[in-house]
């Protein structure tokens, strides 16, 4: 089909939307073309394309056509005069918003019947058209992250797809079996932007909100616009809940109670009163309760020294919950930062401060194994923030205090792994081959020896991935095919691991080094790049995992030196792409050293080859060394 006068008028981070004409059928449509034709670019264009076609509802946009041209992939579809729901709201009633919201219900009603979930539903997703007699229409678009159950999708198990203000908690954490209730939390968000307009989680980046979604609850509508009527509010709460089990079963119920408050009939949804408000503490707070009931259980059925007693274990239990639940909490935090694009892990390191000095006050006053409790969660934090010297400090402190459970095991032997690390950079550095070797052996008894103990122990205890301990211990140990091997079971397991792809990689780069040490380049070269196609599923999954991203620009660097010290060409082609590779690493820990050190390296690496080869002036290289 041909298409006439295409003016460009609008672009993503994928592609270029046109609007052009039709002779053919005689009526303008809007041109998806791709930026570039990325296979898995191609593949969710496609997959949009595809999905639209199958849902027959007045509400979702029609695609024309779907074709190549000038080796460019493009979707031409029904173009749309109007704006987003986003842009259009602010003039309209509340009527007019809700009868629109009920409309786009219906359509997403339609998809789900298909088997397909949105999975990004969104004002800005949203089209609204006027009709010539003054009407509104509201346009479902964007079909970019559907999920067919049907087929196979484009999911990365553990991947966050979505925008976080709309996203459901379950898609947050990145579970990969989400299913149609997903979309309506989305359309429970998109009634509260209509009734608010402002978005239940505000935060200044991505991965706030996301922290936000997950470990608090909403702020009811009426708390910011207080006459708002009550069934709209409690339509929205419902829809919103935390527990997919808790909201409307399906976009379809959402749109009968939004019927139900239009035509002034009952809704379904609960009101929220002081009964609503009870049960959402009772779930909030349930650890406290229970602990207080524990208290009050001990205190009634104890009397004297056994009181005491009593009180004193449950208070420590109590404390050793608490602190392993922030524990978690944060743990939890800093997986999904990592696995949210654009994310600085120095964000993070600034919210567990907060909850470190929270804990230690807490522990200024206890002792014995309720101080353990305190010195293991401490320890647990520190390592979070990869200060493994304070950590081994405080988890050393509560394992001599008989806090000797697996996740405390399983810290230390992390946290020795991180010194050892450290270490055995400072080996690489020493010219003296006895000195080298002396502060090896130091390192192996002080660091790996203790490291090797403690995850095994911790392995013994019931490690949640058995195979991810072994190959930690493997790795440690030195025997890097092992090590290679149990992470690939582990991904078997848990294909949301991104660590076990890390450790693969950091597995292929020591036998790379092996390689290069016995002279043989070429197998060195072959078991980098197979590192390199670790760190890229990695980084697919997590893509702001700080450790992944150092290691990829520390991959870059190694290729630069071959090409500069082996191949004796000029590397400038490649430092750019180093550059780039350590930029990412960079913004991902603007507080860590170790991209920083890369980009130094490879400056320095460009300065030497112009020095011995000519073709250039290596001072400026020099120079920006010595700035990194």
């Amino acid at each position: 089909m041909r298409f006439d006068t295409a003016v460009a008028i609008g672009e993503g981070a994928m592609g270029e939307v046109y609007r052009a004409y039709s002779p053919e059928l005689g009526i303008d449509v809007a041109i998806k073309v791709l930026k570039r034709n990325d296979p898995e670019w191609v593949d969710r264009l496609r997959r949009e394309a595809a999905a639209m076609q199958r849902i027959d509802h007045p509400n979702v946009c029609k695609i024309i056509e779907i074709g190549v041209d000038e080796g460019r992939h493009f979707v031409a579809m029904q173009f749309i005069d109007g704006q987003t729901l986003e842009a259009a709201s602010q003039s309209l009633s509340l009527e007019q918003r809700v009868r629109l919201l009920l409309e786009i219900c219906s359509a997403v009603a339609a998809a789900h019947a298909e088997g397909l979930v949105h999975r990004d539903l969104k004002p800005a997703n949203v089209m609204v058209e006027e009709g010539v007699d003054g009407s509104l229409k509201p346009w479902v678009m964007d079909f970019g992250l559907v999920k067919d159950s049907r087929a196979s999708t484009l999911t990365v198990a553990g991947q966050i797809l979505g925008t976080p203000n709309y996203m459901a908690p379950e898609q947050a954490r990145g579970e990969l079996n989400v299913d149609r209730r997903i979309d309506v939390y989305a359309l429970g968000s998109i009634l509260y932007f209509l009734l608010t307009d402002c978005h239940p989680f505000e935060a200044e980046s991505t991965s706030e909100v996301i922290a936000r979604l997950l470990s608090e609850r909403i702020t009811s509508p009426r708390e910011i616009r207080p006459n708002l009527p009550a069934p709209l509010v409690a339509i929205c709460l419902k829809a919103m809940e935390r527990s997919a089990n808790e909201r409307y079963g399906s976009a379809t119920e959402l749109g009968d109670d939004l019927r139900a408050y239009l035509d002034g009939r009952t809704i379904k949804a609960r009101s929220v009163n002081f009964w609503y408000h009870l049960r959402h503490r009772w779930q909030d707070h349930r650890l406290l309760i229970a602990t207080v009931g524990t208290l009050l259980a001990v205190a009634l059925t104890a009397s004297g020294a056994a009181v005491y007693n009593r009180l004193q274990l449950a208070t420590t239990t109590a404390l050793a919950s608490q602190f392993s639940a922030v524990v978690e909490r944060n743990a939890q935090m800093l997986r999904l930062a990592q696995m949210t694009p654009d994310t600085d892990l120095a964000g993070f390191r600034e919210r567990v401060d907060a909850d470190y000095l929270r804990i230690q006050e807490l522990g200024r006053t206890l002792d014995g194994v309720a101080a353990a409790s305190v010195n293991a969660a401490l320890g647990r934090l520190r390592l979070q923030q990869r200060q493994s010297g304070e950590a081994i400090e405080l988890l050393d402190a509560a394992w001599q205090s008989g806090e000797t459970s697996a996740p405390t095991a399983l810290a230390l032997g992390l946290a020795h792994a991180e010194e050892l690390r450290k270490a055995l950079a400072e080996v690489a550095l020493q010219r003296d081959d006895k000195l080298r070797a002396d502060l090896a052996a130091l390192a192996d008894l002080r660091w790996r020896q203790p490291a090797l103990r403690y995850l095994s122990q911790a392995d013994q205890g019931g490690a949640a991935n058995p195979d991810y301990g072994q190959a930690l211990i493997a790795h440690l140990a030195g025997d890097y095919p092992a090590a290679v091997k149990h992470a690939q079971e582990a991904l078997k397991q848990a294909p949301w691991l991104f660590e076990a792809h890390v450790l693969i990689a950091q597995g292929w780069l020591e036998q790379a080094k092996e390689s290069e040490l016995a002279g043989d380049v070429p197998t060195a070269r072959t078991l980098i790049v197979k590192a390199e196609d670790a760190l890229a599923l990695a980084t697919a999954i997590a893509p702001s995992a700080a450790e992944a991203l150092a290691e990829r620009c520390a991959i870059a660097v190694l290729q630069l030196k071959f090409t500069s010290m082996v191949d004796y060409q000029n590397p400038t082609d490649i430092l750019k792409h180093v550059d780039q590779g350590c930029t990412l690493a960079v913004n991902a820990d603007s507080q860590s050293a170790a991209a920083l050190g890369s980009l130094a390296h490879a400056h320095a690496l460009r300065a030497r080859f112009l020095f011995l080869q000519g073709g250039g002036d290596p001072i400026p290289d020099f120079e920006q060394a010595e700035i990194y």
